[in-house]
């Protein structure tokens, strides 16, 4: 499993960064790497390159462009169909404009000053992939068993 992060203001960025590793060490989750940047390009360019299974966290506003994150969700779900997507947003009122998008998204996370409370929705989210990856795994290991 590998965690993208696209957030425009550095300090959240960094924030993210800090919760989701944090949270990775102490539930012992299995990540390659936790990838952020501020530009849409630089994930997308990235993203291609490591395969299913994944999780974005995603604002949506990014560098002034209201609807920059939900186009990014939009080109994500295009190449990889099994991977988790997780708006991040100041802006409640995206939570509605992200389903005309249609990227079925895991969760729209309203961003908070209480850190407690961001931190539980980002750990409630990623202990999600989690048991994912792990059923995907487990059925890989069975099949791939019973094939030999």
């Amino acid at each position: 499993m590998n965690i993208f992060i696209l957030e425009d203001d550095f300090l959240q960025r960094r924030q993210l960064v800090h919760i989701i590793k944090s949270i990775g060490k102490e539930e012992h989750y299995h990540y390659e790497k936790v990838f952020s940047t501020s530009k849409p390009e630089e994930l997308l360019n990235v993203a291609q390159e490591v395969g299913e299974h994944q999780i974005y966290f995603l604002d949506i506003q990014i560098n002034g462009n209201d609807l920059a994150g939900l186009e990014v969700a939009r080109e994500i779900r295009k190449k990889d169909r099994y991977c988790s997507i997780v708006f991040i947003s100041s802006f409640p009122n995206y939570m509605w404009k992200s389903y005309s998008y249609s990227v079925s998204a895991l969760d729209f996370i309203v961003k908070v000053h209480e850190r407690e409370k961001l931190q539980h929705a980002i750990s409630k989210n990623l202990k999600i992939v989690a048991e994912n990856c792990k059923r995907t795994i487990a059925q890989e290991s069975f099949f791939s068993s019973k094939l030999s």
